[in-house]
């Protein structure tokens, strides 16, 4: 989950006798790259990674941006605390944050990085073409993904945790990782991974010609939720067992078609029919739940329904909520 504002960009033409014209960008500041993912570590601490090697930080004010390190895309960001953090991107590019300071954290390899997860300063991991472990000192590659790589990576503490791609799912233990398929019997792209705890864990995504899905673990195994919505789950968060979100979009996706749906614990019901496929959605601390759809729409459900929370210029990938007062979408 994430947070930011994607807006209108907007450029200024300053002008200069005799005759200087010079372009400028004013909206949105610093620039208009990409931003890929956001993390806060308080509302008043934030970063964004995008295209181009983008680093930018959020100091409670305004958003900065941050000398480039590199110029490969970052995809994915976590911090274990203020202090403590990490971005990883293509070609094996993975930066370290330290007491306020970024710098190149040697990774070994050249294939691309898609996700990334620390369960504590000195135990991280990282996942795309490859699969990658840091033990405090340095990254070690475990070993190298086959076609569609790894796409998500989600670990409870230490010694539990999942990752997922296109036709792969693997669980880890004290042992190792250890695949470990969800169905035998076809084929399943996993979108999106989300945990409350080791016994309870869900799945989303789709599998054979478009089909979509949605599996839940009860500690000992997998099993289909059924029925379940009828949508490629692009962002799962669950409350706890028995109430949950999901959202995404179809094959043939229409601008009526329902695109969030509300877990009551005995089933899945439409909530809303948002103008746009949603990419992320996201708690606040009130109470209420955000979504952020492929327009740059941004939703809120709060005790009177769903309404336009704001209304950006671009599409949006993350939501993060720091607090009850301050969102971002990116």
């Amino acid at each position: 989950m994430k947070n930011a504002a994607i807006f209108t960009v907007l450029f200024l033409l300053s002008v200069t006798l005799p005759a200087q014209h010079t372009w400028y960008w004013c909206n949105p500041y610093p620039d208009g790259s990409h931003l890929n993912d956001i993390w806060f570590t308080s509302a008043d601490q934030g970063w964004a990674v995008g295209n181009g090697g983008k680093l930018m930080h959020f100091d409670g004010q305004r958003w900065t941006g941050y000398e480039h390190l590199t110029f490969q895309n970052l995809n994915a960001l976590w911090f274990t605390d203020e202090n403590h953090g990490w971005a990883a991107g293509n070609n094996g590019v993975i930066l370290k944050y330290s007491n306020g300071y970024w710098s190149q954290s040697y990774s070994g390899n050249t294939n691309h990085l898609r996700d990334i997860c620390f369960t504590g300063v000195n135990d991280g991991w990282a996942v795309g073409d490859v699969r990658m472990h840091y033990d405090g000192n340095q990254w070690t590659t475990l070993d190298t993904i086959g076609y569609g790589g790894l796409t998500e990576v989600f670990f409870t503490d230490a010694n539990h945790g999942w990752c997922g791609g296109f036709d792969k799912f693997y669980t880890y233990d004290s042992t190792g990782w250890h695949l470990t398929p969800l169905v035998l019997s076809d084929i399943i792209a996993v979108n999106s991974i989300y945990f409350t705890d080791q016994q309870h864990g869900w799945v989303g995504g789709y599998y054979s010609d478009g089909l979509n899905y949605i599996m839940k673990y009860n500690g000992s195994a997998w099993s289909w939720m059924n029925p379940h919505p009828p949508l490629n789950s692009n962002a799962l968060y669950f409350e706890n067992p028995s109430h949950g979100w999901s959202c995404g979009g179809q094959t043939n996706w229409y601008m009526t078609d329902t695109t969030v749906f509300e877990f009551t614990g005995t089933g899945w019901i439409g909530s809303y029919a948002s103008k746009g496929i949603p990419n992320a959605l996201a708690p606040a601390a009130s109470g209420d739940l955000y979504v952020a759809t492929q327009y740059g729409h941004i939703l809120r459900k709060d005790a009177a329904g769903w309404g336009y929370s704001n209304t950006l210029a671009e599409g949006s990938m993350e939501i993060t909520f720091p607090d009850t007062l301050n969102g971002w979408a990116v």
